[in-house]
């Protein structure tokens, strides 16, 4: 259910009510109207759901670099690892975006801009913009386990 609260656009999502902007809130109620459900996956699959979906992923860690290999979409992500900053401006977004990599103790920290707005964020049609910035944190739990928290921030 959506409910319009002084303003803002608001949908139940995991753990409660999540903000968006009117202007998002627009955006998801067309996209959640006007879609067409034979070709939800007519572009790649949106980002991070390529990594969430049962399809099995690769993540090969090298010292500089990190690779991402989903089987879902035949899709990969580059993830620089080796002390460089996002760019203050990113001249090719692109549908995964432009992604680096730090250690924070034992857990992987991305952080990733530089995306298009050709796609939903999910399969539902929530919107997001070429703004949008994602950060990522990965801890190895025990051998074959990982935890994953992602965390989504767009001003549109």
């Amino acid at each position: 259910m959506i409910t319009l609260a002084g303003g803002e656009n608001v949908f139940p999502g995991f753990d409660g009510y999540l903000p968006m902007t009117p202007e998002g809130g627009k955006l998801f109620l067309k996209n959640l109207t006007g879609r067409d459900p034979s070709i939800v996956c007519a572009a790649p699959p949106p980002f991070p759901l390529a990594g969430l979906l049962s399809e099995p992923i690769k993540i090969v860690q090298a010292p500089r670099m990190t690779i991402v290999l989903y089987e879902a979409g035949n899709m990969y992500r580059q993830i620089y690892a080796d002390g460089r900053a996002l760019p203050k401006e990113v001249n090719f977004p692109a549908y995964l975006g432009y992604s680096i990599g730090r250690w924070d103790g034992d857990v992987f920290v991305v952080e990733t801009a530089g995306f298009n707005d050709r796609t939903q964020l999910d399969i539902l049609g929530h919107p997001r913009s070429e703004q949008m910035r994602v950060t990522e944190r990965f801890r190895r739990t025990d051998f074959g386990h990982m935890d994953m928290e992602v965390t989504f921030t767009d001003p549109v």
